[in-house]
């Protein structure tokens, strides 16, 4: 990665069942662990049929820390312009306005080399 940061191999195992849609997680949460130099699994959050997928996305917005960069790895299901109903995995850069601006930078230019890595991967 151009910034010198790696994808840690849990992070590509866990992409590989993700991306399949064999798990039940609706998010997963990724970070830069500055210390080791890897990107890794922060914490995953199960999809719940209880509530309707708008406030549980808006619920695991809220969650996110307001100063500091994440990814994170959506499976929502979008209706088109046709009205079928799809199931899309999103991949999100989360650079909030209070993280600094180191934090920021990093999280943009390494967010490209990680979805190839993974990619690459499967």
């Amino acid at each position: 990665m151009a910034t010198g940061v790696k994808v840690d191999p849990s992070t590509i195992e866990l992409y590989k069942i993700f991306k399949l849609r064999k798990t039940p997680h609706r998010f997963v949460v990724l970070y830069i662990d500055l210390e080791a130099g890897f990107i890794k699994i922060e914490r995953t959050v199960d999809k719940n049929e209880d509530i309707s997928q708008e406030d549980e996305y808006n619920s695991f917005i809220s969650s996110l820390p307001t100063n500091e960069g994440r990814y994170f790895w959506a499976d929502l299901t979008v209706t088109g312009k046709s009205g079928a109903a799809r199931d899309i995995m999103f991949s999100v850069a989360w650079n909030p306005n209070n993280a600094p601006t180191k934090s920021n930078i990093l999280y943009s230019m390494s967010k490209a080399a990680l979805i190839e890595k993974c990619r690459e991967e499967i």
